[in-house]
């Protein structure tokens, strides 16, 4: 028993720095156009990896200042298009370089946030995957839903995918239902974390 103890806190020690320490060296901010560039590198190594790809509907032929100006809208909340919600949109930064994505839903009153979207979406360029951003991603997520007074936090995924599955549910997801969602016949898997203010 005494070995035991002794070898889980030797690997709480060996996690603990390296979490801070990457935490440390990230940054969240909210786009600006001095990372279109950067945004745009993003996007091609997305669509190389999936050609279907479209992160915060990003389609590679757009214009990034007119898509920067939808964005800072929904995030001011104003001039939604029909059936869009107030939406804050961040950038996980290294050195500069945008390593994910996060959007911050304020609310869920469409019918398909409430169902298959949630509170908080979340990406990361295929080259940095398996690295913990995405955990990390979603915990920054759930402190910018306290700012917004959010004590309960919807975050879905798709039932085939097996590593958001690991992130919601390392941050505290409890998976309520699952969803069917008959425009793609995907099964949604939805969750909602207790977000308490600290």
């Amino acid at each position: 028993m005494i070995l035991i103890r002794k070898c889980q806190k030797e690997r709480r020690q060996k996690i603990l720095p390296y979490s801070i320490k990457m935490a440390e060296e990230l940054d969240l901010k909210l786009p600006s156009m001095e990372d279109r560039d950067q945004w745009l590198a993003y996007i091609r190594e997305f669509i190389l990896d999936d050609p279907s790809a479209a992160p915060l509907d990003f389609q590679v032929d757009m214009d990034y200042e007119v898509w920067l100006t939808k964005v800072q809208n929904e995030h001011a909340g104003i001039n939604l298009e029909p059936g869009r919600v107030p939406v804050s949109v961040y950038f996980l930064m290294k050195k500069q370089r945008i390593l994910g994505h996060l959007s911050i839903r304020h609310s869920i009153a469409t019918e398909f946030l409430s169902n298959y979207g949630g509170h908080i979406g979340y990406g990361v360029r295929p080259s940095e995957r398996r690295k913990g951003y995405a955990r990390l991603m979603l915990k920054m997520g759930l402190e910018k839903c306290r700012d917004l007074g959010l004590e309960q936090v919807m975050v879905t995924c798709k039932q085939s995918n097996i590593g958001s599955i690991k992130v919601i549910e390392k941050n505290g997801g409890i998976l309520t239902k699952e969803n069917l969602n008959p425009q793609n016949n995907e099964i949604f898997r939805v969750y909602w974390i207790k977000n308490l203010m600290k």
